[in-house]
């Protein structure tokens, strides 16, 4: 078997490079949702998370092409195959135009008709909510044509770019947001139109920087390849479907609260998934400077590379999460006091406690996706995993119908998401041959004892002082230390503390 030399100079410069986006984008983001949130007020911010949710839908479907589109790029990369490579460029802008068109009509017949008919809001705000629906559609249809773009930087691993852009987005809507109340009008329709300007820029910047960067962006009808359509539709379709089952429990247990509960409860989870969803970019992050070079790998033939970057991704995913979150986790309340003031929607601290914890399970399935999308035979995985999901929305509606609280959906949600990770494994022990007692050994069962021990600690702070800033501090420093240590001693492999030692020391001698 071939050996592949992992680059890991361009790794830890483009996860350096994620992180300092990460963090503006985690700043911005929280301070643009409190702002959101007492321009809107509860309702009306009630009601764009619903139905503007369309635009964060898009997300989903961007992630599966874009996961879909790069596979293909990195793959044909990795076999140095350059004709290749511009014929899955001109293929993905085919698909994108075909899509386009396909999500344009079910908007606008099928969606339409469910959003007027079946969904709950306040009778005289129906032309604002119409309003927002279609703003969110331009906003979902230019976000998604983009993702050939996307992909074509991340492949190339230029994380830089891709970095920049996502901080332009983000900081455009934030100076955006702040002219929303100087203009007398409905402020949720000037909102969802102001959600627009930044992605319609961004599509722009993607085609003029792609065209003149690399010479396979430029779209050609001779290197559109049938056969190799035929291949990506078939693998992006399946990934499309992981991803829209997902995304489908996702809108989906939001559409149910809706119609058990009110606007007020999807307030209260768009709040929770903002936090969420800022708190995930520190691994998303990661996980996507180590993407290109996994492919490369197992496209090269070097499968035991493959796993071993696999394992050391899962296992930072985990560390990453549990050292940011858990603070947060244990001070909601404090924290969301702090962000939102007397603003702060009912059920909102379990929501985001349950889903912090949802993340730190989910963070475990990444890596194995990306090892699957490296073999390309995602059918089955994508299926199981798919079915698995679906099943949590028509159990939350039966336990919703017998009048369970709103974040029962939320355990549910969580139990499935463990299943999930289940069967993602034994889906992936069919394609590839490892140890599923292996992974169990160096992975879970070392990560379960942490979990286990680590929240003595700050449960005791909590029980012994009041709540304050000075707790606050106090408590995160002592978890950071406890994880830290806990993590060191229980989860980093023998071989992985030699490494982290001899870089420390030699932090210490050249100073």
């Amino acid at each position: 078997m071939r050996k592949y030399e992992v680059d890991n100079n361009i790794i830890l410069k483009n996860t350096l490079v994620l992180y300092l986006r990460m963090f503006i984008l985690l700043f911005v983001s929280l301070f643009t949702t409190r702002i959101v949130l007492q321009l809107l007020g509860v309702s009306d911010f009630g009601i764009f998370n619903v139905v503007g949710g369309i635009v964060a839908l898009s997300s989903f479907i961007i992630n599966a092409l874009s996961g879909g589109y790069q596979r293909f790029l990195n793959y044909e990369m990795g076999k140095s195959s350059e004709s290749r490579i511009r014929s899955v460029f001109s293929n993905s802008i085919i698909i994108q135009i075909a899509l386009s068109l396909i999500i344009f009509f079910l908007a606008e017949s099928i969606g339409l008709w469910f959003l007027n008919t079946q969904m709950v809001f306040p009778p005289t705000r129906m032309y604002a909510v119409n309003t927002v629906y279609q703003l969110s559609i331009i906003t979902f249809i230019a976000n998604v044509f983009r993702t050939p773009y996307d992909a074509l930087i991340i492949a190339h691993e230029k994380l830089n770019v891709f970095a920049y852009c996502s901080i332009f987005e983000v900081v455009g809507r934030l100076f955006l947001v702040l002219l929303v109340k100087y203009i007398a009008y409905d402020s949720l329709i000037v909102y969802s139109s102001f959600i627009f300007i930044p992605s319609l820029i961004l599509l722009l910047f993607y085609i003029v920087y792609c065209h003149k960067s690399y010479i396979e962006s430029h779209f050609n009808f001779t290197s559109v390849d049938r056969i190799m359509i035929k291949e990506m539709i078939e693998f992006t379709s399946w990934n499309l479907i992981g991803n829209l089952a997902y995304t489908m429990k996702s809108q989906g247990l939001n559409i149910l609260l809706n119609l058990f509960f009110g606007t007020v409860i999807n307030a209260a989870r768009g709040v929770a998934f903002q936090i969420s969803t800022a708190l995930n970019r520190f691994v998303s992050n990661f996980q996507i400077a180590f993407r290109p070079q996994m492919i490369k790998s197992y496209a090269y033939g070097d499968t035991k590379k493959t796993l071993e970057m696999m394992y050391f991704m899962t296992k930072v995913s985990f560390i990453l999460l549990a050292v940011i979150c858990m603070p947060i986790f244990f001070e909601i309340d404090f924290v969301l006091s702090m962000w939102l003031g007397n603003n702060v929607p009912n059920y909102t601290a379990i929501f985001v406690k349950l889903l912090i914890i949802t993340n730190c399970v989910d963070a475990f399935g990444a890596p194995i996706s990306v090892v699957m999308h490296a073999t390309g035979k995602v059918k089955k995985y994508q299926i199981f995993t798919s079915l698995v999901q679906l099943l949590i929305l028509p159990i939350s509606y039966v336990f919703l119908k017998l009048d369970y609280p709103p974040e029962t959906v939320m355990y549910i949600s969580l139990f499935f998401t463990i299943i999930t990770q289940i069967v993602r494994l034994l889906v992936l022990k069919i394609y590839v041959h490892f140890s599923l007692k292996d992974y169990l050994q160096k992975i879970i069962f070392p990560i379960i004892v942490v979990t286990l021990l680590f929240p003595i600690f700050p449960i005791y702070i909590i029980n012994n002082f009041s709540s304050s800033w000075l707790r606050f501090i106090f408590l995160s420093f002592i978890v950071e230390i406890v994880l830290i240590i806990l993590i060191y001693v229980l989860i980093i492999s023998k071989k992985e503390r030699i490494i982290i030692n001899s870089y420390v020391r030699g932090k210490f001698q050249a100073k």
